[in-house]
């Protein structure tokens, strides 16, 4: 029996397996309350054409309806048994294929000449100086001279594992580049992918949308005070990592609807700026909206822990948003201290490898650097390697997606994947 109400995504289920037990007519079953075993003997019909099982072996799933509200369901387990035989089919094509080109880009290694230490030590030098170079990079570029009003927009969730420099960030940045742009305004908005109950639980304030005018000595005060709740939020949502309450999806478009309304129906001279380290779920209406839209976006990808690559779907939003959008990347000053660190003791040890190499070539007779003469190595092959590697990078994202889709479908037949209080709330309609 399929589900009577539109359903938006299952709690803890993957996008994959959501779609194909809920499209299916006779995969799933309405959940009943109260007396539990006498309801369900009504619903004999369960594996056609077979009476023997009841559907009290059924997998319970929740599911979440698009005004919020939960709905229970019983999934039959040979429907997902027969989803994770597919699954396990394609893993095992998956990992194949890998392996072959692995061995593929071997034999094409075996085949070039090495790259010389000099070469090696001249790019992880260029390397070096950009990592050193970002460290300092900040988290807010400059915004139209246009604006008169910025929306933030703060993803809050589990996966945000620097929302605390997020927000440090942002209070050091904001006034000087708000200043620069003449930009008298500003609104903070969270972005959770947590039950506003949750969020709320976990110390993630509600959103200031009141236009703050920063200048305001005491406004401003209170914009550093929601900051600084938000970057103490950080503890909490981490917790939740692995839960099945954060595996939600990132919703942008009812954020965006409501600033686009206020932008219109107002003076104009609104900006976005999105912090997110998730990819927005909802990215086909966030894209109508932001056509429709004369607001400027600036879109900051925060280095996270993340499933997927947000900057596809990051790209998308920009390239609908009006002229001046732009999507830039930020990774953190850790992130590119450790790198900046690993660098530089690689390139120690390149540069004790090139004098070990220049001693030997003058020891033999061969002037020094007579081995590189262009500091490239030519090779037709080499284009081969680095295309294999790419398409091997899509194979591995596959083969992540298709063991976490395993290990969820897994979850399904353990009745494991959602804990029985979740259960028992969304039966009461909590």
């Amino acid at each position: 029996m399929a589900p009577s109400a539109q359903l938006n995504e299952g709690v803890g289920l993957t996008p994959r397996l959501f779609k194909a037990l809920v499209q299916s007519p006779t995969a799933t079953m309405q959940a009943h309350v109260a007396a539990y075993v006498p309801t369900i003997g009504q619903h004999v019909q369960s594996v056609a054409p077979s009476k023997q099982v009841m559907a009290q072996y059924w997998c319970p799933i929740v599911l979440e309806q698009g005004d919020g509200r939960r709905q229970v369901l019983h999934v039959d387990p040979l429907a997902v048994r027969q989803f994770r035989r597919v699954l396990a089919k394609e893993l095992k094509h998956v990992q194949e294929k890998r392996q072959r080109m692995l061995r593929r880009i071997q034999d094409i290694r075996g085949g070039v000449p090495p790259t010389s230490a000099k070469t090696l030590a001249t790019r992880v030098g260029r390397e070096l100086a950009n990592a050193e170079v970002r460290i300092g990079q900040p988290l807010v570029q400059s915004l139209p001279p246009a604006a008169r009003v910025l929306h933030v927009l703060v993803e809050a969730s589990p996966q945000m594992v620097q929302l605390d420099l997020v927000c440090r960030r942002l209070a050091e940045e904001l006034p000087g580049v708000l200043e620069q742009a003449d930009c008298q305004y500003v609104t903070f908005t969270p972005l959770t992918t947590l039950k506003k109950v949750a969020a709320a639980s976990d110390g993630v304030p509600a959103a200031l949308e009141e236009p703050i005018n920063w200048a305001d000595a005491e406004a401003w005060e209170s914009a550093e005070a929601w900051l600084g709740e938000l970057a103490a939020a950080k503890g909490a949502l981490l917790a939740r990592r692995g839960s099945a309450s954060a595996s939600g999806s990132l919703r942008v478009a009812p954020s965006l609807r409501r600033l686009a309304t206020a932008d219109a129906l107002g003076p104009g001279g609104g900006a976005l700026l999105l912090v997110a380290c998730n990819p927005p779920a909802d990215v086909e209406g966030a894209v109508e909206l932001l056509r429709r839209s004369d607001m400027v976006l600036q879109v900051a990808g925060v280095f996270g822990a993340s499933p997927e690559d947000p900057e596809p779907v990051m790209e998308r939003l920009v390239d609908a948003a009006a002229p001046g959008s732009a999507l830039h990347l930020f990774f953190g000053p850790e992130y590119w201290r450790r790198f900046a660190a690993l660098q530089r003791r690689r390139l120690a040890t390149l540069r004790e490898d090139e004098g070990v190499a220049e001693a030997a070539a003058l020891a033999g007779g061969e002037g020094a650097g007579a081995e590189d003469e262009g500091g490239e190595i030519v090779e037709p092959k080499v284009l081969e390697m680095r295309l294999i590697e790419r398409i091997m990078r899509e194979c591995y994202v596959e083969e992540q997606r298709c063991e976490q889709e395993l290990v969820c479908a897994s979850k399904v037949l353990d009745r494991t994947l959602v804990a029985p209080e979740d259960i028992q709330a969304a039966m009461r309609g909590v």
